[in-house]
């Protein structure tokens, strides 16, 4: 059963979207870091420290199972990087047949995980490329590299790849630019977050001085969403909406959850979802589970 605090969400949301009538608008689920493990890749020397070898999966049937209770459902589904552990096919398969019974369109970014080009020999890249390749998820944008465009309503969706580490390189500077130019409202979805989210994992983030220029060279960017922390932040960075979902599997000195953000008049409204004790708790109006992002769904119509 879920916590009163989900039926509250839920009735404000519905009653919310109601009042926003047909204007051009989109509710997007950002789901990351799952780190789905299969037992094949366990047992040939992976070796994670999760509660069970079906953690990662169980926390995600989890958020499938909200997300499908809701009145209002979403219209998109982004997942965020780092969904597998190892990005071995099996893994692959796990994550899509969890996500099965969410009946909306999905779009895909990889994480380090996927990469693993700190670990000799790895073909996680490989792998989850032929993986996604053969559900019909499209690339191809920049050589070596997991990066798409969708218009979805009124909006586009760029994904980047921000690798295991280092910077997104030129080629996807070059497909930022291009994408960019067209003037589109464009919600940037790539896996390591810019922003420091206070905690060790802050080494790990994207420094990119040549994507924070293009942040700044075209104000049609609504906002940048990012993964990787396994914590929650929310930040206006030079004036740019930075939204850090908080993790699936585990959190960082954070709880595991996922956000849910509204797209609506070329105005993002966020909120974010978390699991206390496997129950969800959603947070409204800058309350005490997060400030930084100022009053929640203030901005929806």
């Amino acid at each position: 059963m879920f916590d009163e605090t989900f039926h509250a969400f839920d009735r404000k949301l519905s009653l919310r979207w109601q009042r926003a009538g047909n204007i051009d608008r989109l509710l997007v689920a950002h789901v990351t870091d799952s780190h789905v493990l299969s037992g094949a890749e366990r047992c040939v020397g992976v070796v994670e420290d999760f509660p069970s070898p079906t953690w990662g999966r169980d926390r995600l049937a989890d958020v499938v199972r909200e997300l499908r209770s809701f009145q209002k459902t979403p219209d998109l589904l982004v997942l965020g990087g780092d969904m597998t552990q190892t990005g071995h096919a099996a893994e692959w398969d796990m994550v899509f047949e969890t996500l099965a019974p969410v009946k909306v369109p999905v779009l895909v970014t990889l994480g380090n995980q996927e990469h693993r080009n700190n670990v000799v020999g790895s073909t996680a890249f490989e792998s989850s490329i032929a993986s996604l390749h053969a559900r019909g998820f499209k690339d191809g944008q920049v050589k070596d590299r997991w990066a798409f465009s969708e218009k979805i309503g009124g909006y586009r969706f760029v994904g980047l790849d921000s690798l295991h580490c280092g910077t997104l390189g030129a080629g996807q500077h070059e497909f930022l630019r291009s994408e960019l130019a067209n003037g589109d409202a464009t919600i940037l979805v790539v896996h390591r977050p810019t922003v420091c989210t206070g905690h060790f994992v802050d080494e790990r983030r994207l420094i990119d001085p040549t994507f924070e220029t293009i942040l700044r060279d075209y104000p049609n960017v609504a906002a940048v969403v990012c993964g990787h922390a396994h914590r929650h932040c929310t930040q206006r960075q030079e004036g740019r909406l930075h939204l850090v979902t908080p993790a699936v599997n585990f959190g960082n000195h954070d709880r595991t959850g996922y956000r849910l953000f509204c797209l609506a008049n070329g105005k993002v409204s966020w909120s974010t979802t978390r699991f206390p004790a496997g129950l969800s708790c959603h947070s409204f109006r800058g309350s005490a589970v997060e400030q930084a992002g100022g009053a929640l769904w203030e901005e929806f119509p």
